[in-house]
């Protein structure tokens, strides 16, 4: 009995593990939904976009910054998302975002992280780069230093482009 206790819950903590949450999923759609009215192709979700993107995340909310390099063996979203088995990219972006959270529902939030990004020429080159065909995003809570006291949803979308074999 222990050992399928044991069992069932390892299973649902790996799939926990690598699962976005529901304003991931709106974070994509919202882009996705983006493209498709400026003409482009829908970004295709990946797991492997996904770990690279929530291993950024998880830096910024423990470094309290935001920002796309790090001081480690992952500096660039390249290197995240070789780190997580995809070595294959031709073209690689990413953008970032701390939002201030106040109690706003995720539907709010995904349109206000969406929305900078589309306000700001380089995230918005990155979203509408018709030749990136692969997105993840994750998004987590945390603070930012120097604004001790407020909460705050940091996000990153990584998104790529496969080599052609």
């Amino acid at each position: 009995m222990k050992k399928v206790l044991f069992t069932l819950l390892s299973l649902i903590l790996t799939f926990n593990l690598y699962s976005q949450t529901e304003l991931d999923y709106l974070i994509l759609k919202k882009v996705n939904e983006y493209r498709v009215s400026l003409g482009l192709n829908m970004l295709d979700f990946c797991d492997k976009s996904f770990l690279a993107a929530q291993h950024h995340t998880e830096y910024m909310v423990s470094k309290k910054s935001i920002g796309h390099s790090e001081e480690n063996l992952t500096p660039t979203p390249r290197h995240r998302l070789a780190k997580y088995g995809q070595n294959s990219c031709l073209k690689v972006g990413e953008t970032c975002s701390a939002v201030s959270f106040g109690g706003q529902s995720i539907d709010e939030v995904s349109k206000e992280v969406v929305n900078n990004w589309k306000k700001s020429p380089k995230h918005n080159r990155i979203i509408t780069d018709p030749e990136l065909t692969y997105a993840s995003s994750c998004s987590l809570e945390g603070g930012l230093d120097g604004y001790e006291g407020y909460n705050f949803i940091l996000t990153t979308l990584v998104l790529y482009e496969l080599k052609q074999e």
